[in-house]
């Protein structure tokens, strides 16, 4: 582990808040050895023209969730593949994104990311796998 849980979420929060990130206005609420939870309150500026939460939107917050549980374990690592499944849609309320490590090797981390909403209906899935990197090498 990289540094205890609190130090690393307010850490990440703080970093992360004049970001892309802090944009879309996600944060995490909870990490534990290799799982996190992040949340997304849903506001009207994360709608698509359908009154639905933008897929964009959807794919960052999973992005972000598996991008964070892996920097649970390694503190720099890039997304090198990602994969976004919509089951339903998001419309309202808070987006609760459930990340975990399911493998790690030397060089990557591969992680699975689950996305509920307020009702713990589950609404998309992601799969992602991370590069850890040297950031000096940059």
């Amino acid at each position: 582990m990289v540094q205890n849980n609190e130090q690393f979420i307010e850490g990440f929060n703080e970093r992360t808040r004049k970001t892309f990130t802090g944009k879309i206005g996600q944060y995490i609420e909870k990490a534990e050895d290799d799982k996190l939870l992040m949340i997304l309150d849903i506001t009207p500026d994360h709608y698509n023209g359908l009154g639905i939460v933008h897929g964009g939107v959807i794919s960052t917050l999973i992005d972000d969730a598996m991008g964070a549980v892996a920097m649970l374990k390694s503190r720099y690592v890039v997304t090198i593949n990602l994969d976004v499944r919509f089951l339903a849609p998001f419309k309202e309320g808070k987006i609760y994104a459930r990340s975990e490590v399911v493998h790690q090797s030397r060089s990557m981390i591969t992680t699975e990311c689950k996305l509920y909403d307020e009702e713990g209906n589950l609404g998309a899935t992601g799969t992602g796998t991370f590069k850890i990197i040297n950031p000096k090498t940059m």
